[in-house]
């Protein structure tokens, strides 16, 4: 079946696309400031949507002659004393004290192989971010080779075998740009967190609260009904994995972060309540040296790789600012960005297709060609009827939707992504399970809904750019 082309009434006012309960001040015919320069040797890649909106994506090292980041899917690239390094993307990783090694020692560093290919190099991320830098080595030719893992006692234990890039040649970190965090002071009490290269580059990658000398992100405070505000971002945890006690007893709750993904100093602890990401914040109370866990007994736990600290006194959620979002943009593609009252963006967020009235992203289209296509992406492998003819997808519920049904989705897991219009809500779904089409029964509670494949026509162009 052809696709059909998109159809798009363009309207004054946009379908408000966030939290209804955020205040937002929307400005016209202006273009969003840029939050990233590029510098002597780190140039930005960045898409151009609508020929107004830039986007960052990565740098490219000039020097290296590959793109680089400050973080990757294990954590950030970050240092003692609020730097970091823009690493070359696709590196092989290497977790010290767990692995892979490719002896029984535990002594000879290696990676897994990438799914992507061959590593050019292996970054060994440390113990303990707080006090010691990430390395860097060079990446040998993959291998099939015995993996042996340190388990949370320390013992080596042999693994499979499987396909390893052993560590070469060491790479010093004076080889890539380093960056320090500073806080560029904004009209308002909310100041940007910038990672400012030693080539005069430039990255804005957090807030910073000037009052409460807090680093800060937006989120959710627990009973505030989707207010969002400004609240501590670098944090210990309770509610997100095993829960810890102080004492042996377990009846003195404790929060704890893994200090291989922590960035220091951290400042606040947060109590996750519920599975939405919302929460209640504490002051950050005395390390802790000792744990304790609830299972049959109470008896003490491990805290191998971990920082452990004592609750401390509630933060009460007015001590922490509101967020306000601001929308800027011409009549069809607007930025999205994240301020406090009386003052602009502090950092941007979604881009905004007025035409569709949903947040959009930059990537390729089935057609070769570059647009800001929908944000949300859905598996589409369902069927509306008993023949299997129409698509459809399930959406799981999980308790936390506030947006409205998509008008428009990709398909996930695709790339190039193949475009949909979500036509109508279902009761029920159907699979084609090879044997036939048969009625589908989701796993966890999920919402159904029909499809019909469209072309790119009607989104708006992106290109990608390179300063």
């Amino acid at each position: 079946m052809r696709a059909a082309p998109l159809s798009i009434v363009l309207v004054v006012v946009a379908c408000s696309t966030g939290d209804p309960a955020s205040p937002r001040v929307r400005v016209e015919g202006a273009s969003p400031e840029r939050d990233f320069t590029s510098g002597a040797r780190l140039r930005a890649r960045y898409d151009l949507v609508g020929g107004r909106v830039e986007v960052f994506r990565v740098f490219y090292d000039a020097e290296l002659d590959a793109d680089c980041a400050y973080e990757d899917d294990g954590g950030p690239h970050g240092a003692p004393g609020a730097t970091a390094y823009c690493l070359p993307v696709g590196m092989a990783p290497h977790r010290e004290g767990v692995g892979p090694y490719t002896d029984a020692a535990c002594a000879e560093i290696a990676a897994f192989t990438p799914r992507s290919g061959a590593a050019a190099r292996i970054v060994v991320r440390p113990r303990d971010a707080c006090v010691a830098a990430p390395s860097v080595a060079l990446a040998q030719p993959p291998a099939i080779a015995r993996v042996y893992l340190r388990d949370e006692a320390g013992a080596c234990v042999m693994g499979d075998r499987v396909s390893v890039q052993r560590a070469g040649a060491p790479v010093p970190l004076e080889t890539f740009v380093r960056a320090v965090e500073r806080v560029e002071p904004r009209a308002g009490r909310i100041g940007a967190r910038v990672l400012a290269g030693d080539d005069g580059s430039r990255l804005v990658v957090g807030g910073f609260d000037r009052d409460r000398g807090d680093a800060v992100r937006v989120g959710e405070v627990t009973g505030e009904n989707g207010l969002r505000r400004w609240v501590p971002s670098r944090v210990a945890f309770r509610g997100g994995g095993e829960d810890l006690f102080g004492d042996p007893t377990c009846a003195t709750p404790i929060v704890t972060k893994v200090a291989r993904t922590a960035t220091c100093p951290l400042q606040a602890a947060l109590v996750l309540e519920g599975t939405c990401g919302a929460g209640r914040f504490f002051a950050l109370g005395a390390p802790l040296s000792a744990a304790f866990a609830e299972e049959a007994t109470c008896a003490p736990a491990s805290l191998a790789g971990t920082f452990a600290f004592a609750l401390g006194a509630p933060i009460a959620a007015s001590a922490l600012a509101p967020v306000v979002d601001v929308e800027i943009g011409a009549a069809r593609i607007a930025r999205r960005g994240h301020g406090v009252a009386g003052d602009g963006p502090v950092t941007w967020t979604d881009i905004v297709d007025r035409g569709t009235g949903e947040t959009c992203v930059p990537a390729e289209a089935p057609d070769g060609g570059r647009y800001c296509l929908p944000a949300t992406s859905e598996v589409v492998n369902l069927f509306s009827d008993a023949s299997c003819t129409e698509l459809a997808f399930a959406h799981p519920v999980s308790g936390c939707e506030r947006s409205p049904q998509p008008r428009f989705i990709r398909a996930a897991f695709e790339s190039p992504a193949r475009l949909f219009e979500v036509t109508r809500a279902l009761d029920l779904a159907y699979a084609d399970e090879g044997g036939g089409c048969a009625r589908f029964f989701a796993s966890v509670e999920s919402r159904y809904y029909a499809v019909r494949e469209i072309t790119s026509t009607g989104f708006v162009r992106a290109e990608e750019r390179r300063d």
